[in-house]
């Protein structure tokens, strides 16, 4: 199972490798990371469980905290993404990852 820091690790690369991918991805691009460096470790967690197709109550047992708590984070993260669906959370991590696995190799895998 994925744990919070099994999760966070691609979030602080992102944000320990911001300077460098500023100087080599378009602007687009860099936006799409921008949103995602918004997220806390915990909202990131939430953002992958979503798209891994979890749902809230399987969120909440993975990561040990109640259904109310993870729709609680997921609000935020709509909030800090600019978007109002699950869908859009998908296809926001999606994008940044399409953009990041051109920078360089990386990949999400839980089990």
């Amino acid at each position: 199972m994925a744990k919070t820091s099994d999760t966070a690790g691609p979030l602080m690369l992102m944000r320990r490798g911001r300077e460098q991918l500023s100087l080599v991805l378009p602007t687009e691009a860099q936006e799409k990371i921008r949103r995602l460096l918004r997220l806390s470790p915990r909202e990131f967690d939430i953002a992958l469980c979503i798209m891994d197709g979890r749902t809230h109550g399987d969120t909440a047992r993975l990561l040990g905290c109640s259904p109310h708590t993870v729709n609680s984070h997921l609000r935020r993260v709509f909030a800090k993404l600019h978007v109002d669906s699950k869908a859009a959370v998908v296809a926001c991590l999606f994008a940044a990852f399409v953009e990041l696995s051109e920078f360089g190799e990386w990949h999400h895998d839980v089990t």
